[in-house]
């Protein structure tokens, strides 16, 4: 009022004033819109914020003063907030409880929340919220369509109920983007939210958003989504637990979701363009940088130790990238191929996949039909077993990776500084671009995951690598580990 009413102000500065309130309100735990709301009805009308029916008042200027002063001043309410977001996503989900987040499925939650059906963990919560028939509707027939398809329930613990929704986002986004990242899938479009203070409804929506996956009814992809927050799901929410997801690492894992996002099966019926693919190359070097200023590291620094992890995990790519061609098509000696497929990709493998190559790399040799690339496949499966050829093709990989580092960073100035870069030049920097922010980024949820020292988990090497640069092949090192493993078994048992 004081700002208003004094006219030595040139400008009317009244947006910073504004905001610095806004902040102040924020950092109390109150709501700061509802707030500003509230002091507007009683500054102008004379009225109590729940005052109804609407109307004027004759209340002296001075009192409306006082009492706003008196309003804005009351501490905001300490007590139980809980959020449950429904999702649609095509498919419903599994119960999965981790931490502060518990999901699952609405088509079976919504219909026992009521009172004589089988229980469950926080049915009473999910009965005050769907109670009244309008909100989580679920299908009942085979021609109707559900408002959610699976429930995410946040247990924000006692706190204030101001900004409650954006702090249960922020936890679930988390968890789906970093497990979309790792596994692909669809991302699950929120539907409709509630709020309960204390046990008691606080607010919700009965807003709907459209369904928006890359094809209509993508249940293969809903699946996809469900089984990936199953396997990560459960150690970010653990996570989470101990405070607020670090500001930088969050950063990375929305500047990685951009650079994902036209890629992604959302995207699925729109081939990317130049400008998807070109973006990749600035968006990855920031993901690297937020990393970097994560784990107090320069970015030059953090570049040059994820170039090194370059040679080694081409190599595996590489060796995954030979059995795929080997298994590649039917119509020829199918039974054997049949066999190896099923335990290539067997969810619960009897041996490490590299002693599956090793051990049956002449099988897969002779199913394999492209006899221009037999030579190569042949090569790619004697390092597993040979160091000697291991070893020179990471002396090739290696000369390779320094190529393309110092081609990424002269592409990257060109297309943050405005200068041409020819589209093939940039699409040969691709794949080296999204190693090096792919695995930044999963280096950096690790050590937050493990509660480790960021820089130190950036630093460090797998076992395998260490013992293949001390001249052990990557057959031998998975033997011994399972002898080890299974003498260690012996003697506990």
């Amino acid at each position: 009022m004081a700002a208003a009413r004094d006219r030595t102000l040139n400008g009317r500065e009244y947006r910073p004033i504004a905001e610095l309130l806004f902040d102040q309100l924020r950092w109390r735990g109150l709501d700061a819109e509802r707030t500003f709301r509230d002091l507007v009805s009683m500054l102008a009308y004379g009225r109590d914020p729940h005052d109804t029916p609407f109307g004027h008042k004759n209340v002296p200027l001075t009192e409306r003063i006082a009492r706003a002063r008196t309003h804005v001043s009351t501490p905001a309410k300490v007590e139980p907030i809980v959020v449950w977001l429904g999702y649609q996503s095509g498919q419903g989900f599994p119960q999965l409880s981790a931490g502060r987040v518990a999901f699952m499925n609405a088509h079976w939650a919504v219909p026992n929340a009521a009172p004589g059906r089988q229980d469950f963990e926080h049915r009473a919560e999910l009965w005050e919220l769907v109670k009244d028939g309008d909100l989580f509707r679920v299908a009942k027939r085979v021609d109707e369509e559900s408002d959610v398809d699976f429930l995410v329930r946040v247990d924000l613990g006692r706190t204030t109920a101001a900004g409650a929704l954006n702090r249960a986002l922020r936890m679930v986004e988390t968890i789906l983007s970093v497990s979309i990242h790792n596994s692909g899938g669809i991302r699950p479009h929120l539907a409709q939210h509630g709020i309960l203070r204390s046990g008691q409804v606080a607010t919700f929506t009965l807003m709907l958003s459209r369904r928006e996956a890359g094809f209509p009814d993508d249940h293969y992809g809903a699946g996809i989504t469900a089984r990936a927050i199953e396997e990560h799901g459960p150690r970010i929410a653990s996570a989470l637990v101990k405070g607020e997801f670090p500001r930088f690492l969050a950063a990375a894992l929305e500047v990685q979701k951009t650079a994902d996002h036209p890629f992604s099966r959302d995207m699925a019926l729109r081939k990317p363009s130049e400008a998807d693919i070109t973006s990749v190359i600035p968006l990855t070097d920031r993901v690297v940088q937020h990393v970097a200023a994560h784990a107090a590291l320069a970015p030059n620094d953090l570049f040059r130790l994820l170039g090194r992890r370059w040679p080694h995990a081409r190599w595996r790519v590489d060796v995954r990238q030979a059995v795929h061609l080997c298994l590649l098509h039917r119509g020829y000696r199918n039974e054997l191929r049949n066999e190896l497929t099923h335990e290539w990709l067997a969810n619960k493998p009897s041996r490490p996949w590299i002693l599956f190559v090793a051990d049956r790399s002449g099988d897969l040799l002779s199913l394999c039909r492209i006899e221009s690339e037999r030579a190569w496949i042949k090569r790619m499966f004697a390092s597993v077993s040979d160091y000697t050829e291991y070893r020179a093709l990471i002396d090739y990989y290696t000369a390779e990776g320094a190529v393309l580092e110092a081609r990424r960073r002269r592409v990257r100035n060109a297309l943050v500084h405005g200068n041409p870069a020819g589209f093939a030049i940039v699409d040969s920097v691709r794949e080296y671009a999204k190693f090096l922010s792919g695995t930044a980024l999963n280096l950096g949820l690790e050590s937050y995951i493990e509660g480790t020292v960021p820089a130190a988990t950036l630093s460090k090497r797998t076992d395998e690598f260490n013992a293949m640069q001390a001249g052990q092949d990557a057959a031998s090192y998975w033997r011994d580990q399972l002898a080890a493993r299974a003498g260690t078994d012996a003697d506990s048992s």
